[in-house]
């Protein structure tokens, strides 16, 4: 027996004995005796040797289980035997009325007793024995490492074994001496311990020095328990059956496998109870899913069999095998059917053939060794050798076919596998093969552009994916004209994105700019320019201010020849007024857009007599359709009060052909102040406008610059220095 072997039964002993202590022994109601506690050797620093025992009420009785947990000590208990000790607590006998329940301590049975109690048919007691009596394979034992391992291995061995005998069968148990049947009577309201431990009169050290110990109540009797299959899972003539190695109450020792293939007569699969040894640490590193909690003994256990027929239905229930040698009852019946899993031979020598650039001819040779059950072909197409791969056509091919011709190819590589396809859909693929199409047609131009602004001038642009599958990449490009031929490439190279950031420059005074993209595919061919899209720019510059280019101030009110903004997107002018320093006071909105002088007259002054005059200040703004405001135009300075200059008098207006100029002549005391005259000059009644200035010491004007033919008219103006001036005289006209 080789290492393996031991570890296999060495698991089952443990898991059926030690691992299912609290599980198998009846629930206690008195503490756990410290004597079954395990303890660790001073001089070793491993476990010290340790008795395990396991009790089981049936009613009619209480059978005891027990077993040494090292080989050595089996062979040392066999020879002195063990103890059995009844320990009954009650409301008669509180501090316990202590039986032994065997006159002489339990030993196995002698050789002359085996002969006598053993049949031919008691498999199990008489491997037992032979482990005990047997003679082993050690001939002969030098005192040397090599002799001590073989005879610890061999003394390991024949311990697994026999342990596995008693787990399998009680009578084995009896003939091992490890089995003990309580049939005295028991009270109904008493608890009653049991204790096991060695019959060697003198023990020293390296002993067996355990006293096992464990509680049984006769009320708590043992209920048996199936094991539970978790999954039936379906190979190529076989079928594999998992369940779990434990149940409620602890671990099997080992199983039966039952088969039916009508669910009423099982027969059994195996002739002695199967069992799955723990994995190895390296399968558990593997397999770290499986067995990364199974920190008890407790695994999945599986069990394979061949049917060697697909598609049929068999039924199949588990029986265990605890450390009694009780069988559970019959599992829940699973039913599984294995499935043909084996793929025909692929297909031979695939091969390509690209016709006119547009489509390939895929052709292959049959395998002669093809299987009976092969049913045809399947083709599959993929741009990359590893695929995945699609297929080329949605039905299977017959037998009979050798070639197809796809109509369709992608552009630039193809790469095709044919596969040779079963009654089951088993498939087998041959190598990949490549046909390659040449692409001579460039995308059509891409569609559906959008754009987001921000009040940064960051532009971002976006479009579809478009239709061809084998666009690759986009260049952009951008004009501040819709009809450009030159639009200017933005991209120094092509993108692989649907995205692109503009940012455009600044300042900027143009209110919208346009896009267009191209499209490249995998050869390089570049698509048509896309339609143009216009992206408004936002606008970020104020206009430009109005300019006040006279000011009249007469009795009534004051008067104002502005120039309006020449900025293109005003929507709005403004008209502000301040009486001396104070703050500015929206007087009027204008709203549109002007392109022509304005006339703006105020006319909510009022003057009070005797009282000076006071100063005010004009200025103008326009708003664009941003909302943009401009700065203020200059701010024109009046004074508005009871203190008002006279006008000139008796203006006349002569025009000398000859000279082609027109001579003013008006009348006006003198005055001591500083004072000088406004002309004011209009043509063919398009409203009078300040024209020039003219010193105070004169009372004429010659107008020489007379533009072109039609009716002038003129009018004064007296301009004081230090306060304001008069009201325009009236006015006088002539006709050139």
């Amino acid at each position: 027996m080789n290492q393996l072997k031991i570890n296999i039964c060495l698991f089952t002993l443990l898991g059926g004995l030690c691992l299912g202590n609290n599980a198998y022994a009846q629930r206690s109601r008195l503490p756990a005796t410290p004597a079954s506690t395990p303890t660790v050797s001073r001089d070793s620093g491993q476990l010290a040797p340790r008795l395990v025992l396991l009790a089981r009420n049936y009613g009619d009785s209480v059978v005891l289980r027990w077993a040494p947990d090292r080989a050595g000590h089996f062979l040392a208990g066999s020879q002195a035997g063990y103890w059995v000790q009844r320990v009954e607590l009650s409301a008669q006998n509180p501090k316990g009325k202590k039986v032994f329940l065997s006159p002489v301590p339990v030993k196995p049975w002698t050789l002359e007793e085996a002969r006598r109690r053993v049949r031919p048919t008691d498999r199990f007691p008489a491997i037992g024995l032979q482990m005990l009596y047997g003679q082993g394979y050690t001939k002969t034992f030098a005192p040397d490492a090599a002799s001590i391992i073989d005879l610890s291995e061999e003394q390991d061995n024949r311990f697994a074994v026999a342990m596995l005998a008693a787990d399998y069968s009680a009578k084995a148990a009896d003939a091992l001496g490890l089995r003990w049947v309580d049939r005295q009577p028991r009270q109904p309201d008493a608890v009653y311990v049991y204790r096991i431990y060695s019959a060697k009169p003198k023990p020293t050290a390296g002993d067996l020095l355990d006293t096992a110990a464990v509680v049984v109540s006769p009320k708590d009797l043992f209920r048996p328990v199936a094991p539970l299959v978790e999954e039936v899972k379906s190979g190529d003539s076989i079928i594999t059956l998992v369940w779990n190695q434990r149940n409620t109450l602890g671990a099997f020792s080992g199983f039966y496998i039952e088969r039916s293939s009508d669910g009423q007569s099982f027969k059994r699969l195996t002739d002695t109870p199967y069992f799955q040894s723990k994995p190895d640490q390296a399968t558990q590193q593997r397999d770290s899913v499986r067995f990364r909690s199974d920190r008890t003994g407790s695994s999945l256990m599986s069990y394979t069999d061949s049917v060697r027929v697909n598609y049929q239905k068999f039924q199949y229930r588990v029986i265990g095998v605890d450390a009694f040698g009780d069988l559970s009852p019959p599992s829940e019946v699973v039913t599984g059917m294995a499935r043909d899993l084996t793929p025909p031979l692929a297909p031979r020598n695939p091969r390509t053939q690209v016709i006119d650039n547009k489509a390939v001819k895929i052709q292959w040779s049959k395998n002669s060794l093809n299987d009976r059950d092969a049913a045809g072909y399947v083709l599959g197409r993929s741009r990359d050798v590893n695929g995945p791969f699609e297929p080329v056509v949605d039905k299977v091919l017959p037998l009979t076919v050798l070639e197809y011709t796809d109509p369709k190819p992608y552009p630039y590589g193809n790469y095709y596998t044919v596969g040779a396809i079963d009654t089951a859909g088993n498939v087998a693929f041959a190598p990949a093969v490549v046909a390659i199409i040449a692409d001579l047609l460039p995308p059509p131009p891409p569609t559906g552009l959008t754009a987001e602004t921000d009040t940064n001038g960051v532009v971002q642009l976006g479009w579809p994916l478009g239709q061809d599958d084998d666009i690759v990449a986009y260049k952009v490009y951008r004009s501040y004209e819709r009809e450009n031929d030159f639009y200017r490439q933005l991209t120094s190279f092509a993108i692989p994105a649907l995205t692109y950031l503009d940012t455009l420059p600044r300042p900027i005074l143009n209110k919208v700019v346009y896009y267009k993209i191209v499209a490249i595919d995998r050869t390089g061919n570049h698509s048509a320019l896309s339609a143009p899209l216009e992206v408004k720019v936002p606008d970020r510059i104020p206009p430009t201010s109005p300019v006040v280019r006279g000011v009249v101030v007469d009795a009534a009110g004051v008067t104002l020849e502005v120039l309006p903004s020449s900025s293109a997107d005003v929507v709005e002018h403004r008209l502000y007024r301040r009486e001396g320093e104070e703050s500015w006071v929206l007087l009027r909105q204008l709203p549109g857009r002007v392109t022509t002088a304005m006339s703006l007259r105020d006319t909510t002054l009022r003057g009070q007599p005797g009282l000076a005059q006071k100063k005010y200040s004009y200025a103008l703004t326009a708003v664009d359709d941003a909302g943009l405001e401009s700065l203020k135009s200059f701010p024109v300075p009046v004074q508005f009060g009871s203190a008002l200059a006279i006008p000139v008098q008796k203006l006349q207006a002569n025009y000398d052909a000859n000279r082609r100029a027109v001579t003013l002549r008006w009348e006006f005391p003198t005055e001591t102040e500083p004072y000088h005259f406004v002309v004011y000059r209009a043509l063919n009644d398009e409203g009078l406008t300040m024209y020039r200035a003219v010193d105070g010491g004169q009372r004429d004007f010659q107008d020489t610059a007379l533009a072109s033919a039609g009716r002038y008219q003129y009018a004064i103006r007296v301009q004081y220095h230090e306060r304001s001036g008069s009201v325009l005289s009236p006015t006088v006209s002539i006709a050139k």
